[in-house]
């Protein structure tokens, strides 16, 4: 039983990584692959709860954070004004502490380590591989999932691809430190060639996306890593980063070029806003959906509006002037979320919300910062990187879903998992 409960784990997180897809011949959301996670999920969690052993291992210190934050997302049920909404994000919360809980678990056994970096490497060789594909054939790619992948996870791709952008919100990036790990401390030069493509594709992929937050990402992970290795004296740092320098600048210049040639827009003229609706406007609504927060926050301070009930404050005039239905579809579904766990967090939840999240994560701030300034561990520096960046994420982006904000749950679960394992490992190597 022990290894099918690991690999039911992993077959959910490899099925939250995807675009949802329809599991039955009826093309209804209620049958879905991101559905089916959920179910397994659900079964997993009960099936530890039952089991004594797995409850004792269960750290309240690691898990009374996630809990508090769990629990001023439920609090704010009482100013919510549409249960819907708010049951749809709750449920969303709900299974985001289950991937936590579940990821802690397995991650503090021992045996289970290699497996879950292996699971971590392949998933990261297929997701790359997808985003590239995407960017090599993208209308006949979406032209083929349409068939199977859910309606609703659609209108942003067709939308972002007349705009010039490639992004199937994937994350890529956030394979990055653990390609990285692998090619500093494999001594296999066929190895070291393997790694070093899955490096180049990711830099190449982040700036010929269009995308900015997937460049901050990107750097965040590249520059953080690149603190570790001057850190380590057993490397020869010169070397490293000369190597890491080149692949860097390959992979940007090279997908500058091909955007210059085939687009007429790209990821430079983005970061300079050139364009006043595809680059400025983007930014100035994150900055309103922050004041509208915070005028949401003022009229109920302590509980919030309601976990999901932020849409409802929002006036949806783009039905009024948007024709296409697709462009209409997107639309909907960008303002019903202030694109930041922060603006998010403030308007629903209220100062409960933001207290727990604040503390939760300065709590693992805490953590991963005594941890780095006394080892270095490519394994579990891989984790961290990867964990901050998607929160970094989160900030500037939309993180409810297990699709796009699974994973860094995943990471923390396992993380904490990592460092309970090296807990338990010093106690008894002092006894």
């Amino acid at each position: 039983m022990k290894k099918i409960d690991l690999i039911s784990f992993l077959l959910v997180m490899f099925l939250i990584k995807i675009p949802p897809f329809y599991i039955s011949p009826f093309a209804t959301k209620f049958l879905t692959s991101h559905v089916l996670a959920k179910l397994i999920l659900g079964a997993l969690f009960i099936y530890f709860i039952l089991d004594t052993k797995i409850r004792t291992k269960l750290n309240k210190k690691v898990l009374i954070f996630p809990l508090l934050f769990f629990l001023s997302q439920s609090l704010s049920l009482i100013a919510a004004r549409d249960i819907y909404f708010f049951l749809k994000d709750y449920q969303n919360i709900i299974f985001s502490l289950l991937i936590l809980i579940l990821g802690f678990i397995y991650g503090q056994n021992k045996k289970n380590k290699e497996i879950i970096y292996n699971f971590i490497f392949t998933i990261g060789i297929l997701i790359i591989t997808l985003d590239f594909v995407y960017f090599l054939f993208a209308s006949q790619f979406l032209s083929f999932i349409s068939i199977f992948v859910q309606k609703e996870a659609l209108p942003v791709y067709i939308v972002n691809l007349e705009r010039g952008r490639y992004n199937l919100y994937l994350n890529t990036e956030l394979f990055l430190p653990f390609f990285i790990g692998a090619f500093l401390f494999t001594k296999q030069n066929k190895n070291k060639i393997l790694f070093s493509i899955a490096i180049f594709l990711i830099i190449f992929l982040s700036f010929v996306s269009n995308f900015r937050h997937r460049l901050l990402f990107l750097m965040f992970a590249l520059i953080s890593y690149g603190f570790l290795i001057v850190k380590n004296k057993n490397l020869n740092v010169k070397k490293i980063l000369l190597t890491f320098s080149g692949i860097f600048v390959i992979g940007a210049i090279s997908s500058l070029l091909i955007a210059r040639v085939f687009f007429q827009h790209d990821i430079v003229n983005r970061l300079f806003l050139q364009d006043e609706i595809e680059d400025v406007k983007s930014v100035n609504s994150r900055v309103d959906n922050l004041n509208k927060s915070i005028e949401l926050f003022k009229s109920s301070p302590l509980a919030g509006i309601g976990l999901g009930n932020y849409q409802i404050y929002m006036k949806d005039n783009g039905k009024f002037y948007i024709f296409d239905p697709v462009a209409k579809e997107l639309n909907s579904q960008s303002i019903s979320d202030p694109h930041s766990i922060v603006s998010k967090t403030l308007s629903e939840t209220g100062m409960t919300g933001l207290i727990s999240l604040t503390i939760m994560v300065l709590f693992y701030l805490r953590r991963d910062i005594i941890y780095l300034r006394e080892n270095d561990s490519q394994e579990i520096s891989a984790y961290i990187i990867s964990f901050w960046g998607l929160f970094i994420l989160s900030l500037i982006t939309p993180s409810i879903t297990l699709f796009r904000g699974g994973w860094m749950w995943f990471m923390r679960g396992i993380l904490e998992g990592q460092y309970q394992l090296l807990g338990d490992t010093s106690r008894s190597s002092s006894q």
